[in-house]
């Protein structure tokens, strides 16, 4: 079944000339083995819908199953948005889902008062957090707090790729699947983290704002033309080390190992995941590379009269 766009794709400026134009588009990224293949993707929200060409599509359309990171929202599964799921209410310390023993135990009081002292006082009273105790969550599930409020107030009405990729492949009866089995494994893995990590993870939510607010993060968006910029890896590589090591270097090898798990079932997989994953020196690509698998980048780049 061939997929078709769900949403309509924007035009642009370069779109209305005359002759025969290159377009650089995202680059695709593939895995194959004798038993199976796997397609990868790796992108972050952005302001529009021109990065789902015709390429991405075909390819989405040849694979049996889209991967994902963390389990998507499906009411039918009564498995609610993520940021239901990690977002306390107003008053409340932590969701109930974090309470489960072996969640972490650090909280952000003490890494409010000894790691970040006067910018975490300064952010905390111009974010609408809407009298949320962040003072006695744990630091990842703060982070989230913070980061939604912080992004609501920026008003960018950003296109998610993961959110449009979910609906296409169910509306056309793909198989839908995550790198986390369910949403506790993901929070597990979360809580975690070391204390120097978590406080890490935190200080790199700080060092985004300061991006975002300086001009600096829009280059995120360069995965969208095949160019994406890795000054943000390098920076949580130098900047946020533990965290680093935790989120990149361990995970990126964790799901390097998960890829051989998915080829070896066979079949033709499709996988979306953050842009900076595929990036610095500990990147997804160079953990699959080490494994012994090839990995072959696929251009999208389109030609238009």
């Amino acid at each position: 079944m061939q997929i078709t766009r769900l949403l309509p794709r924007l035009a642009t400026p370069a779109a209305l000339l005359l002759s025969t134009t290159l377009f650089a588009q995202p680059t695709l990224y593939q895995v194959q083995t004798d038993a199976g293949s796997l397609v990868i993707l790796g992108g972050t929200e952005v302001p529009d819908t021109g990065w789902l060409n015709d390429t991405v599509l075909e390819k989405l359309s040849d694979s049996d199953t889209l991967w994902v990171e963390v389990p998507p929202a499906d009411p039918e599964q009564n498995i609610p948005p993520l940021r239901e799921d990690v977002v306390p209410g107003a008053g409340e310390a932590m969701h109930p889902v974090a309470v489960e023993q072996g969640y972490g135990n650090l909280r952000f009081g003490d890494f409010f008062d000894v790691a970040m002292g006067e910018r975490s006082v300064v952010e905390s009273q111009r974010l609408p957090l809407d009298g949320i105790n962040f003072r006695d969550m744990q630091p990842w599930l703060a982070y989230y707090a913070f980061s939604y409020a912080f992004w609501d107030q920026q008003a960018l009405n950003l296109v998610n790729p993961e959110d449009e990729l979910i609906a296409l492949a169910r509306a056309n009866d793909k198989e839908l699947r995550s790198l986390f089995a369910d949403r506790a494994e993901y929070f597990r893995f979360m809580g975690r983290m070391s204390d120097f990590a978590e406080t890490h993870y935190f200080q790199s939510l700080y060092n985004i704002m300061d991006w975002q607010r300086s001009g600096e993060y829009s280059s995120r968006y360069n995965w969208t033309t095949g160019n994406p910029d890795s000054q943000f890896v390098e920076r949580f590589r130098t900047q946020t080390p533990d965290y680093y090591r935790y989120m990149f270097v361990r995970r990126n090898a964790a799901i390097a190992e998960q890829v051989v798990m998915i080829l070896a079932e066979g079949g033709r997989h499709f996988m979306y995941i953050d842009i900076n994953r595929l990036l610095g020196p500990d990147s997804l690509l160079n953990a699959l590379e080490a494994l012994g698998l090839a990995v072959d980048e696929i251009s999208t780049a389109i030609e238009s009269d």
